[in-house]
């Protein structure tokens, strides 16, 4: 079950953390901050309908969800800071494409048991 609200977030992909974090090296003395971003965030009704279309997710959508968030509702929690493009840091993949490609990865180690779980 999920609220009606369709919140959007950006997840980045290893591969592109790690060509930030090169960049990030490659320029030595670099005093600096820079925000990690995809090339594209993704909202939750995507990451649903992929869930749903590609491995038969099942959810149900109420309008009257409670939700609690102690620092207060972010319905659009990504960053619009694309200065890392200035250390020539240009991301490859969209945040659908990393979730989709990660939890590929996921599920395979699951089935084949090299998984390794907390329960």
């Amino acid at each position: 079950m999920t609220g009606s609200d369709n919140i959007t977030r950006d997840y980045i992909h290893p591969k592109d953390l790690h060509s930030l974090i090169e960049k990030c090296i490659e320029k030595h003395k670099v005093n600096d901050v820079f925000d990690a971003y995809s090339l594209k965030p993704v909202t939750k009704f995507e990451i649903l309908e992929y869930f749903s279309k590609g491995h038969g997710l099942k959810y149900i959508v109420e309008d009257d969800v409670k939700k609690s968030a102690i620092t207060g509702a972010k319905n659009d929690y990504y960053s619009n800071n694309k200065k890392a493009g200035q250390i020539g840091y240009i991301p490859e993949f969209d945040s659908i494409d990393c979730i989709m490609q990660e939890s590929k990865y996921i599920l395979k180690e699951k089935k084949s048991g090299l998984f390794i779980s907390e329960d």
